[in-house]
């Protein structure tokens, strides 16, 4: 910014300028905009704070739009692969385990990957740690014993260790390997009015303004229910009885069925809106649209499912509409891509692909976090003692 604009801004910033003010000031691109936009717009203002909760900082770095929906490990270095195969191991404290080892004969090393309860890992072995007479038997895959497993974890010794031979065993790695790659999303979207502070108002608000329509229409288009041909969601497609239209949309190889609560059936005898609370809050991540100026308080929607909280509100930006986004994260969650720009204000041609970046990376990030964690561990140890079990004879 130039010394002579900088002058003008802060001349004005002592006579508490308005937006109105700031538009006939300058003209100018974002990068600009970004320094001269008042302080009340960079601070938190869309989200209470609570202990249980944390509220995303506001970082200076570029958007990151990229989906990090990369190829899993296992799919990559092993799968498919001529010279992999895979070993299952029961430790002697009755651990299980599943390892992928890659035999190149033209490097100077091995490749093997861990599969354990709770996570899979992957590192090299030399070649030169290994002995001859060990190469030969796992080149002719009549190892038995627990000397390349020691080799790779000192700390683990197998009792019983077996060639994985089956086809399925290749599938259920993948599904191991591959859980958080998925192309398929259900996300709840809240609207609130001014003045609204309580999940009942939340959920009992039987229509919704224009200004929630265009921010509807920014994330997808309105699709008939009945007999809908592609992912629902979880939502009634037979009988009518979530609605007659959702928002749907395809999106980076993937499918977002949005479970709005506008769009859910009102029903004026359930004091609760059981089928309006029950869609959105069994999911992992909400989008709150706040119509108005008010401030979303997490703990208002009571869920033990919804671990991410997005929210969104229209402001006016030197007379031109924009929306701002705010995010809040269990503290069990952890931090993930893309990050708010300072100020997390984004154009309308901006949001969507920013709000549906963030929407897909917070699924994947929940479902390994929180309520979500034990289910995810429960998953990983059935399929890697089924693994055990089909190639133990």
């Amino acid at each position: 910014m130039s010394s002579k604009r900088k002058k003008k801004f802060q001349d004005s910033e002592d006579d508490e300028c308005s937006l109105s003010d700031l538009d006939q000031l300058w003209e100018s691109s974002l990068d600009d905009w970004v320094e001269i936009v008042p302080d009340e717009y960079s601070n938190s203002t869309l989200i209470i704070e609570k202990d249980n909760w944390e509220i995303e900082d506001f970082k200076r770095e570029k958007v990151d739009l990229k989906c990090m929906k990369d190829e899993c490990m296992y799919r990559k270095n092993f799968y498919e692969k001529e010279d992999s195969f895979n070993l299952s191991v029961r430790t002697d404290d009755d651990e299980y385990f599943v390892f992928n080892v890659l035999d190149n004969e033209n490097k100077s090393e091995i490749l093997m990957a861990k599969h354990s309860v709770e996570s899979s890992e992957m590192k090299t072995i030399p070649r030169k740690q290994i002995k001859v007479g060990l190469m030969k038997k796992i080149f002719c895959q009549t190892y038995t014993d627990d000397k390349l497993i020691q080799l790779y974890d000192p700390e683990l010794k197998g009792s019983e260790i077996s060639y994985c031979s089956k086809s399925e065993d290749e599938k259920d790695l993948l599904t191991l390997t591959e859980y958080f790659n998925r192309d398929k999303y259900k996300i709840g979207i809240v609207y609130v009015k001014e003045g609204q502070l309580s999940e009942k108002q939340y959920l009992w608000n039987k229509g919704h303004s224009q200004r929630f329509e265009d921010f509807l229409s920014i994330l997808g288009s309105k699709e008939d229910l009945l007999g809908f041909g592609g992912f629902s969601g979880g939502l009634d497609i037979k009988y009518g009885s979530c609605g007659e239209k959702s928002l749907y949309t395809q999106w980076n190889n993937s499918e977002i069925m949005f479970h709005v609560s506008t769009l859910i059936p009102f029903d004026p005898l359930d004091k609760q809106q059981i089928i309006r609370k029950r869609h959105i809050g069994n999911n992992s991540v909400m989008v709150v649209f706040l119509d108005g100026n008010v401030k979303f308080d997490p703990d208002s929607f009571v869920t033990k499912f919804i671990h991410v909280i997005i929210v969104v509100r229209v402001i006016q930006v030197w007379g031109k509409i924009k929306y701002r986004v705010e995010v809040t994260k269990r503290k069990c969650v952890p931090d993930f891509l893309p990050l708010l720009p300072t100020p997390p204000i984004f154009e309308k041609d901006q949001l969507r692909e920013f709000l549906l970046t963030k929407i897909c990376q917070a699924e994947r990030t929940a479902l390994g976090s929180g309520t979500f964690l034990k289910r995810y561990h429960f998953l990983r140890a059935d399929i890697i003692k089924k693994i055990y079990k089909r190639n133990l004879y």
